[in-house]
């Protein structure tokens, strides 16, 4: 389980994995853990050939990404100064770099 400011409030919120069937899934909690809390999954697949799949679940795993104003994606250029989001990588594909977009209102991610 990862423990960081998430979506950019102020409040630690937590991100963890699970599988679920042949998917692999990443879930964010907002804030404290309760019953309410609000949160999000996203569900990946494993398929070498496909941009939204991983490589291998079984190898997945996720960390905490820091990002940067130079960073290529310009959405992430935006975010806060000390913005922290998750990266999931299989070690065998490019990662996925998760973060929250305000705009949506979710978690989303991109690949380099």
């Amino acid at each position: 389980m990862l423990k960081a400011d998430f979506d950019y409030d102020g409040v630690v919120d937590y991100a963890l994995t699970g599988k679920k069937g042949n998917l692999f899934v990443v879930g964010i909690v907002k804030g404290s853990l309760t019953s309410k809390s609000k949160h999000w999954t996203l569900k990946f697949s494993q398929d070498a050939a496909s941009q939204g799949a991983l490589c291998s679940i079984a190898d997945a795993r996720i960390s905490i990404e820091r990002f940067s104003k130079d960073d290529e994606n310009p959405d992430v250029r935006k975010l806060p100064g000390k913005s922290r989001g998750i990266n999931l990588s299989d070690k065998s594909c490019d990662s996925f770099h998760i973060y929250y977009n305000r705009k949506e209102k979710k978690f989303v991610w991109w690949r380099r």
